[in-house]
């Protein structure tokens, strides 16, 4: 008797110190959306005033699941107030997601990088794990040459002359998916890049909507666009646009986002199996699903500069970043605690218990979400930058930019980044008050994180 109550015992003792399980129902797929030129503070998922991210739907609608617009998909799952990117350009922001490490450590510091085979990605680690991969990629610059292929399947990214790389993402998306046989038991890792909030900023209509003309004021009295060449003739200085002008180009600029929103709200119609003679399986219900941004956009609010890429501020760092799988996952929350998009990698390999995280600096998001963690959340700042020569570190109400060579990121003077400025964002959202001789032990403290990051 006394044997049997022992091993009762030990059993008990080695079932609660093993890892537990989730709680709730498992998901079987991974679904990863990202897009290029999200600022976070112009979705309205984040409170911005116009609705950029949103689709009204009827009671109706929402019953039968149809509310898959953005602004629903935050509210469903799990909103990141204070996600940051590690680069204002693409292909860093992207090695850093597919693997839970830092741009410097992959050396891929830009766009005229690419990430080594060496690097161990999301894609290859769900391929040895028996899924099924497919990547859709509007930017023509992210080919399988840059690296972002291994490990996917099926690679493809859109041709340079591709008049709307953004739809023809989801059409092609959805010609594989219907190509894949019902009897195949092999779950899915599928991702879809949009660029549509990259410069130019000219949206086309798509069905009844033009979402140029969706936030713009017909009776603006402006010759400014968000074409090409009026955003080089701004940047070269040719031309010094006014309030209005700057009125009507963000306004296309949303336009951009909302387009963006539209077609991602399409492709989950069909991916949750709305449409039956499209594709009639609800892998929506089954599926993880990853929404982030790369990186923003300047909009005129520093440097009398409109795009990202020269960008280390708020405006380009900040993005959208969810989470959802209500089987799993509570949703109808936001979390403020400072992010990365180096967090995502080992979120998804602990969600769907791969062994072996990243090395890298990443971290699981889950230690934050789940009421019973797995792993413990190492609290810092969230680190990026451009290339490896200005670095910025943000704990959530302050921000340091440290720039110790006076270097300017156009090499031509017009781009000024001070030596080492301190903003606080709750107050000064916009970063225009320098207050680093206010605060000291703040710089300090997020000097002393980004050398830990190093």
């Amino acid at each position: 008797m006394r044997m049997r109550v022992l091993s009762l015992l030990v059993c008990v003792l080695a079932c609660c110190s093993g890892e537990r399980d989730r709680p709730g129902t498992p998901p079987r797929h991974v679904l990863l959306l990202t897009c290029a030129g999200a600022r976070a503070d112009h979705l309205s998922a984040y409170l911005y005033p116009r609705t950029t991210t949103r689709i009204e739907t009827a009671p109706d609608q929402r019953e039968r699941g149809e509310n898959l617009s953005i602004d629903d998909l935050a509210e469903q799952g799990v909103l990141w107030w204070n996600a940051y990117s590690p680069s204002a350009a693409d292909l860093p922001a992207l090695a850093s997601l597919m693997t839970g490490r830092a741009p410097v450590s992959l050396g891929v510091l830009g766009e005229d990088d690419a990430l080594s085979e060496s690097a161990d990605t999301l894609a290859e680690r769900f391929a040895r794990a028996g899924f099924r991969s497919a990547a859709f990629v509007a930017a023509p610059g992210l080919d399988a040459a840059k690296g972002l292929a291994q490990g996917f399947a099926h690679y493809e990214a859109m041709a340079a002359g591709e008049a709307d790389p953004d739809y023809a993402v989801v059409k092609q998306a959805l010609a594989w998916l219907k190509q894949q046989g019902p009897a195949d038991p092999r779950p899915l890792f599928v991702w879809l890049h949009f660029v549509g909030p990259r410069a130019p900023w000219e949206p086309t209509p798509l069905g009844s909507v033009d979402f140029a003309k969706l936030f713009d004021d017909p009776d603006a009295q402006s010759p400014a666009s968000g074409s090409s060449a009026w955003i080089e003739a701004v940047q070269k200085r040719e031309l010094e646009p006014s309030a209005l002008d700057l009125e009507r180009v963000v306004a296309a600029y949303d336009g951009e986002l909302a387009r963006v929103n539209w077609l991602v709200r399409s492709f989950l119609q069909l991916w949750a199996g709305k449409y039956s003679d499209q594709q009639p399986h609800d892998l929506l219900r089954d599926s993880v699903l990853v929404f982030a941004g790369t990186h923003g956009q300047e909009l005129y609010q520093r440097n009398r500069w409109l795009v990202a890429d020269r960008s280390v501020w708020s405006s380009s760092l900040r993005v959208p970043l969810l989470l959802r799988h209500p089987g799993s996952l509570t949703g109808a929350r936001v979390l403020d605690a400072p992010v990365e998009l180096g967090d995502v990698a080992p979120t998804l390999l602990e969600w769907f218990g791969l062994e072996g995280r990243p090395s890298g600096v990443g971290r699981s998001l889950l230690a934050l979400t789940d009421s019973s963690p797995r792993s413990t959340w190492q609290e810092r700042p969230a680190v990026g930058g451009w290339r490896a020569a200005i670095r910025t570190a943000c704990d959530g109400r302050h921000r340091l930019v440290l720039n110790p060579d006076g270097l300017d990121p156009g090499g031509a003077g017009d781009y000024p980044v001070p030596a080492l400025a301190l903003y606080d964002l709750e107050r000064d959202p916009l970063e225009r008050r320098d207050v680093a001789a206010e605060h000291p032990e703040i710089v300090e403290r997020l000097r002393a994180a980004l050398t830990a990051a190093n």
